[in-house]
């Protein structure tokens, strides 16, 4: 059997569409819209430079978890959803003693 995602739930979120996905391999995928507009950034040091382009609010981005503490906190930090929309999106994956 090949690896693949498997949308769980479809649906919106603190007023954002929120596609859920688990991996048939274990880990967790929240496919959403970019909270706010992101200036991008531009580091150098003396061997390397890290430029992040700006990317505007709405941009498609994916959030992704090992686990569904993992995800809960990388949507939090990543995705800018409250802790409440956080508990309520990986509660939709309907694990158990999750």
């Amino acid at each position: 059997m090949s690896s693949q995602w498997t949308t769980v739930f479809d649906g919106s979120f603190g007023g954002r569409d929120c596609k859920l996905q688990s991996y048939s391999e274990g880990g967790f995928k929240v496919i959403t819209t970019q909270l706010c507009d992101e200036p991008g950034v531009f580091e150098a040091d003396g061997s390397s430079t890290l430029i992040i382009p700006p990317t505007p609010a709405g941009r498609e981005i994916h959030i992704e978890g090992e686990t569904i503490e993992v995800l809960e906190c990388n949507l939090v930090q990543d995705g800018g959803f409250s802790n409440d929309d956080a508990k309520s999106i990986t509660s939709q994956f309907n694990l158990p003693n999750a």
